[in-house]
């Protein structure tokens, strides 16, 4: 079961939960990126053709709570428009954060 999140007010404590639970946590970033984030993976669904070297550039940071759209990664088909809402980076972090937290327990 996923529990599909729009809602950026979920607290770290409540997205370990879900994570604890055996649910993945889905953060939406713009209309192009899907990060699902549960206790055994992180995974990133891309929905239009990507350079390999643009995943690496944008995942680079993920582990440590950070999005980045490098030059050469904005410069993707598509991404050069991509709007990161301020809302949905958080609640990446936080859940990555979670994560963290609970393969550290």
């Amino acid at each position: 079961m996923n529990d599909e999140l729009k809602d950026v007010e979920r607290t770290t404590e409540e997205l370990a939960e879900i994570m604890a639970s055996g649910n993945t946590v889905r953060v939406f970033v713009g209309e192009i990126l899907t990060f699902e984030i549960s206790l055994s993976e992180v995974a990133l669904n891309i929905r239009l053709p990507f350079p390999q070297e643009a995943v690496r550039d944008l995942t680079s940071g993920v582990e440590q709570g950070d999005l980045r759209l490098s030059a050469s990664t904005s410069g993707a088909k598509g991404l050069a428009d991509l709007d990161v809402d301020n809302g949905q980076a958080e609640l990446l972090k936080r859940a990555l954060v979670a994560r963290r937290s609970l393969l550290a327990s």
